[in-house]
């Protein structure tokens, strides 16, 4: 976990991939982008060259300050792999992502907006990317259905208020009642959670699946320093 502060960029918290790419995060102006895998790892692709995910969120998060900023940018980008992002602000403007071959669908919502929320897992689920559906390992289809509609229902029945603690009681609950899962030896397991207060720009972390490990404050106020964090991780399988 990096906080990344370069003269001329915008700051930003996030999870590093590589060092110097970004799988998520928050910048100091409010914006936040979270992404998970697509799904459709099959799929054959026509265009043969772009850039990672985890490039194209770092580039927005150092050099876009809103939604829409964030969204004429990633439009530009020739972002290849089946990849989901949620993207939102403070001002209450929040935009789900479904991309693969360079090609993107996208759902806003603002405050005015009759829908009030948005939520992704491993699966297209907007019109114009559910054909990708079929490319998507059956295992994996299931579980990521059976996650969404978790994230779904949890929402629907803690509406209007929803709160934080009901949305870190879904992250720390062991599949299928919750989203945390152990099978980390068959590459499908939680490593780490986080919850985003945009208004407040801060970030609540746990590292390592949180059932079994502390969650931890961080925001752009924090010294200038690196620190280790030990974290339990506990393994199923698959079988």
């Amino acid at each position: 976990m990096c906080t990344t502060k370069i003269n001329g960029r915008i700051a930003h918290i996030g999870f590093s991939m590589l060092l110097f790419r970004r799988y998520d995060g928050m910048n100091s102006n409010g914006l936040c982008i979270t992404t998970s895998g697509g799904g459709a790892y099959s799929a054959s692709v026509l265009n043969k060259k772009g850039i990672g995910n985890t490039l194209a969120v770092r580039a927005l998060l150092e050099n876009c300050k809103n939604v829409k900023e964030a969204l004429e940018e990633l439009k530009k980008m020739p972002v290849l792999p089946s990849q989901n992002y949620i993207i939102c602000d403070k001002s209450g403007h929040i935009a789900l992502v479904e991309g693969i071959d360079c090609m993107f669908d996208i759902k806003e919502l603002t405050l005015k907006s009759q829908e009030q929320y948005l939520c992704a897992t491993n699966h297209p689920t907007l019109p114009k990317k559910t054909q990708y559906n079929k490319y998507v390992n059956k295992w994996l289809i299931s579980n990521s259905t059976t996650r969404y509609n978790l994230i779904k229902n949890t929402i629907q029945q803690n509406k209007p208020n929803i709160a934080p603690i009901n949305i870190k009681s879904l992250l720390s609950t062991e599949l299928p009642n919750g989203l945390c899962a152990y099978y980390h030896s068959g590459r499908f397991g939680t490593v780490w959670s986080m919850l985003f207060d945009l208004t407040q720009e801060k970030i609540d972390i746990c590292f390592g699946p949180p059932s079994h490990n502390n969650w931890h404050n961080f925001s752009f106020n924090e010294p200038n320093t690196t620190k280790k964090y030990s974290a339990i991780f506990i393994d199923k399988g698959l079988g």
